[in-house]
């Protein structure tokens, strides 16, 4: 199982600091904007951030005095650091009332992104101000937010308010760097692409503390095209080839709502391998990226590719040099990405099972036995397998499809269909953990034909290890996917069930989301009346279909 380390990098924190310009007038003294910003530019040849070189040309202000709303959403146009700001509708100040600003920026949104149904609020004194919204990004569109707060208003010589500007997103970039020890090969990294970032998210801002909050559901997931690694200089619809000991960046920077996704990032890219010109392979990676992007940072996403990993399903062997020590990043926090091996027949399947390595169906694969992870063993080191579905379909038309034998862990991401016992067999699971741990993240489980006896879609437990379970607890956690089992039994569809003995033992399944035909996860029973497999928070509804969704 081949892997490539990423270290994710926080390069700066995107702050700002406020100036503000004093002006005289008779009372009584409109109430006058000023802007300031920091100038926090990267190295990528594309970086869409609102800087002092490019600042934006309108923001919405918002404020309030003694706790009443003076301004709501107004627009204030201008141009430069410390320029001229305008509005219509002049406000003033009032001797001796608290007053409290806020502003988004920029007021004006275009590229498909848009901030909206903003509410801003001040506490019981009139210190402070929270303001909340909503807002859908594309990735390419910046967001800044600033505060004044507890500003009393005096009879002259009130002071315009400087809005100190700071990003509310996060700031993301690519390195690669070619560690392949030989000067002879060059490499050129393209596509490179966040699968899942969220789309839309709310952001609640109080005392410059940024909250979010995003949707987990699959819908609020889009992905990031960030593009090629090139030069600076170079067109970003060309990847520029680069040698050993270079490190190059992706043409594009872009933009996320801050906070980690149910799995980690997933990043695709594409390597070509090279000598001179020539070009000696290409190969497709898929890594997971597991950290947090917090608002107002900028993160660098390092990754090293050497001759161990360029090639997802197999080490290649050194000619002349090896790579002894890869440079210790010791301010940074390394991330392990998984690379998938790519498999689609039923042989190429098992034996990247039977080696140890993750794999990703690359088409349909009918089985002819089960599918079974590692045998059984009580070795202190837990076996790790990820199996991504792709959009393909894994059946078994006279068996169980998937098996848990051995002391493993198993993750299932993706959407396709896990069939069994789908010609009529009499008796198979879609999924059977004898013994060992299962986190389902997707897909579409189903078995059972007309003329079929009852079968268990999901079947946690065997009579074989109940001595073991007590000391070895086993356990199901389903994040997402349907489930469905054709034949019921007494009224009954066992779409998911716990062998007694490990029930009884603490073996669980649990259930965080997904659709179940038939079949109520927070009240059925498998274990006895009312069985409850739903995680605390969770609620399940029967649409018109017969499938109890859980939310």
């Amino acid at each position: 199982m081949k892997k490539i380390l990423f270290a994710v990098a926080a390069l700066v924190a995107m702050a700002s600091c406020a100036t503000e310009d004093i002006v005289s007038s008779a009372a009584p003294e409109a109430i006058g904007f000023d802007s300031a910003f920091v100038d926090n530019s990267t190295r990528s040849n594309y970086d869409p951030s609102y800087t002092n070189d490019n600042l934006f040309t309108d923001f919405a202000a918002f404020a309030h005095v003694n706790g009443a709303e003076l301004f709501n959403d107004k627009k204030v146009t201008g141009s430069g650091i410390n320029g001229t700001w305008t509005y219509d509708g002049t406000q003033y100040w009032v001797k001796g009332a608290k007053y409290n600003f806020a502003a988004i920026a920029p007021k004006t949104v275009t590229g498909g992104g848009y901030w909206n149904n903003a509410v801003t609020s001040v506490n019981g004194d009139f210190s402070a101000i929270t303001t909340e919204f909503d807002f859908r990004s594309t990735s390419a569109t910046d967001l800044l937010y600033a505060e004044v707060e507890n500003i009393t208003g005096k009879a002259s010589g009130n002071e315009k308010i400087g809005f100190s500007f700071r990003h509310l997103l996060s700031k993301v970039k690519f390195s690669f760097k070619n560690d392949y020890s030989t000067e002879a090969f060059s490499i050129k990294v393209y596509d490179v692409q966040i699968e899942n970032a969220y789309i839309d998210g709310h952001v609640k801002v109080t005392n410059n503390a940024t909250e979010w909050t995003a949707s987990t559901a699959s819908t609020n997931y889009c992905p990031i095209l960030v593009g090629n690694v090139n030069v600076d200089g170079a067109a970003h619809t060309v990847a520029s080839a680069f040698s050993y000991g270079t490190t190059l960046e992706s043409h594009n920077e872009c933009f996320l709502i801050p906070g980690a996704v149910p799995g980690g990032y997933e990043v695709t890219f594409k390597v070509d391998l090279l000598v001179g010109e020539t070009l000696i392979d290409t190969y497709e990676h898929s890594a997971i990226v597991d950290f947090a992007p917090a608002p107002g940072m900028a993160y660098d996403i390092n990754a090293v590719i050497n001759h161990e990993n360029i090639d997802p399903s197999t080490e290649q062997e050194a000619i002349e040099f090896t790579v002894t020590e890869i440079e210790n990043w010791d301010q940074y926090t390394n991330v392990d990405a998984t690379v998938m091996t790519s498999v689609a027949t039923e042989a190429e399947l098992k034996a990247a099972v039977a080696a140890g390595e993750n794999v990703k169906l690359a088409a349909d694969i009918n089985l002819t036995a089960p599918l079974k992870y590692a045998p059984v063993t009580r070795a202190t080191t837990i076996n790790e397998f990820v199996i991504d579905l792709n959009g393909h379909d894994l059946i078994a038309a006279t068996t169980d499809a998937v098996v848990i034998e051995g002391n493993a862990n198993l993750t299932i991401n993706g959407n396709g269909n896990v069939k069994a016992a789908t010609n009529d067999a009499s008796s198979a699971n879609a999924l059977w953990v004898k013994y060992g741990n299962v986190v389902i993240n997707g897909g579409n489980y189903y078995v059972g034909a007309d003329n079929a006896l009852r079968n268990d879609c999901i079947y946690l437990g065997a009579s074989a290890y109940k001595n073991d379970a007590a000391n070895y607890p086993s356990s199901i956690v389903i994040n997402g996917g349907t489930f469905e089992t054709k034949v019921a039994e007494n009224g009954q569809y066992w779409v998911l069930n716990v062998q007694d003995d490990f029930y009884r033992a603490g073996s669980t399944i649990v259930v965080n989301g997904g659709s179940f035909k038939n079949f109520d996860p927070a009240n059925n029973l498998s274990e006895g009346a009312n069985t409850n497999f739903l995680a605390a928070g969770k609620t399940s509804t029967q649409n018109a279909e017969g499938w109890y969704v859980v939310e």
